[in-house]
């Protein structure tokens, strides 16, 4: 028994961790100057569709920027190498220089620093997940009309509407709900164009991410009549499938006919063959004593009928028994 344990102990270490896909939603909409009434419905929905399509999820809803941070942090622990990170924001963003920010709910406004210092760099965010997991998806459905592009003093004019382009490392997929330097709309039902999109086909079955983004795009161009179109970059290497992937229709097993019974040997033969065949009356048994000779060249040996004939042997001929006259 301690035999067995040892060994079943020896294989579970051996054996590597299975891959899970795993996902942190942030939405934030409770901000003090214009606060945004989707962006929590948004992220509260996506995880909703994320925990269906088999994702452990991280949620947090309207949090502060120590809470967001430490949550960022507490959802990397948790991966490994070969997980699927999947990273969704719902909320304000702005881009300050050439960084991407997302905005806490206790963001400040006032100087272009002190919005620094008051946000949460993006390229941060990418370099936290992306030390741990080797593919990473990044949804941002925020580049929203931004109260703090129009009230944060910067005299170089940094601060502007919309994301600017991110580049990540290899294995990064980057999803933004509108081109760069754009502003996206925040939607007049429970969610935002982008989002309601890719609630309808984020869990396509056979469909990869790309394809998922292609759908997607092509929705909220329709919706939004061209005036926002989602955007992407990626690095992946493989195909990546949020939902279910296509699998091949099971074989139904393999119905033989019945062998056919091998027909005789006579059965195969012209008709005249047959009827000499039939006639012809079965061989007898060899007699050991006597070994049957063949009757003559080119003559075929019948067992037990020729061995009282003469046997040729090369070019002579043996003489038959003598047999006494009476």
């Amino acid at each position: 028994m301690k035999f067995l344990l040892a060994c079943l102990l020896l294989i579970a270490t051996a054996l590597p961790g299975l891959a899970e896909k795993r996902a942190l939603v942030l939405g934030n909409g409770a901000y003090p100057s214009n606060p945004l009434d989707n962006a929590t419905n948004d992220a509260r929905d996506v995880a909703a569709k994320l925990r269906q399509m088999g994702f452990v999820v991280h949620e947090g809803i309207d949090l502060p920027r120590a809470e967001a941070m430490r949550a960022v942090q507490d959802f990397a622990d948790e991966l490994d190498r070969d997980d699927v990170a999947l990273f969704y924001y719902a909320g304000h963003a702005a881009q300050i220089g050439s960084d991407n920010f997302l905005m806490p709910v206790d963001a400040g406004f006032g100087t272009e620093d002190e919005l620094k210092a008051s946000a949460i760099r993006m390229q941060s965010i990418l370099s936290t997940i992306g030390e741990r997991s080797n593919t990473r998806v990044i949804i941002l459905d925020a580049c929203r009309d931004n109260p703090f592009v129009n009230r944060s003093a910067s005299r170089s004019g940094a601060v502007r509407s919309g994301l600017g382009r991110m580049e990540a490392g290899i294995g990064s997929f980057i999803a933004f709900s509108t081109d760069p330097n754009n502003v996206a709309s925040d939607g007049a039902g429970r969610n935002s164009p982008f989002t309601a999109a890719l609630l309808r086909h984020m869990a396509t079955p056979g469909a990869d991410i790309h394809a998922i983004m292609r759908n997607v795009r092509a929705e909220v161009r329709q919706v939004t009549r061209d005036t926002q179109i989602p955007w992407e970059n990626s690095s992946l290497i493989e195909e990546l499938y949020l939902g279910a992937a296509t699998t091949a229709p099971a074989m139904q097993p393999a119905i033989l006919a019945p062998r056919r019974r091998a027909r005789p040997q006579w059965r195969r033969l012209p008709r005249p063959a047959r009827r000499h065949h039939l006639r012809r009356p079965p061989p007898r048994p060899h007699d050991r004593g006597h070994p049957a000779q063949p009757a003559g060249p080119g003559r075929p040996l019948v067992p037990g009928r020729n061995r009282n004939r003469p046997a040729r042997l090369g070019a002579f001929q043996l003489d038959p028994p003598h047999r006494p006259h009476r």
